[in-house]
């Protein structure tokens, strides 16, 4: 009977298993272009994604908030994001002066 029993919640644990890893959350492709007249975009300019569920979009002004996923941009503006199923906020930076992070500075371009 104790055989029976292991057997029986071994065989229940690995559906579960089975069934947990078929039911992955949907996935979205969202791709675009950033276009900035007189301003490249190249190297350091990033687009960061804000689900809406976590909170009111930032305001560069005022204040910032980690982005729930952050994507590079690329030398013409254009990018891809991959997220799940959700609703975002979409915003934008790219640095005057290289790589960093925190408050924007002068010169520094954003959406």
């Amino acid at each position: 009977m104790k055989k029976l029993v292991q057997v029986i919640t071994l065989s229940v644990v690995v559906v579960i298993a089975a069934v947990t890893i078929a039911q992955e959350p949907a996935t979205g492709t969202l791709s675009g272009r950033w276009v900035w007249p007189q301003k490249d975009l190249a190297g350091d300019g990033y687009v960061h994604l804000f689900n809406v569920t976590n909170g009111p979009p930032p305001l560069p002004e005022s204040y910032w908030r980690v982005p729930d996923g952050t994507f590079p941009i690329e030398g013409d503006g254009r990018f891809t994001v991959e997220a799940p199923a959700g609703s975002y906020f979409l915003g934008g930076m790219k640095r005057l002066k290289g790589k960093g992070v925190g408050p924007l500075s002068p010169g520094d371009v954003s959406f």
